[in-house]
């Protein structure tokens, strides 16, 4: 499981795909509602396909480009090296 914490809540994701917050000064974890795509495809896949459709067609589009792609794996490498 993943947990993300910020200066006001804690952010749990457990299972991965499933979300969940936890407010300062409170002790419930309240699950986080998700997108029903999300319940009815493998979580972000209709996102991911519909962006991929946009930018196929010339449009605007919410996917990361090449140069972001490579300053992140490169982020990736120097964790793990």
């Amino acid at each position: 499981f993943t947990v993300v914490t910020t200066d006001d809540a804690r952010w749990e994701m457990r299972p991965v795909e499933q979300l969940a917050c936890q407010v300062y000064g409170s002790r419930k974890l309240e699950p986080v509602a998700g997108n029903e795509w999300d319940t009815k495809f493998k979580p972000g896949l209709y996102l991911q396909a519909t962006e991929m459709l946009k930018a196929m067609k010339g449009e605007e589009h919410l996917l990361p480009t090449m140069d972001d792609a490579m300053k992140t794996m490169e982020i990736v490498s120097r964790i793990y090296s």
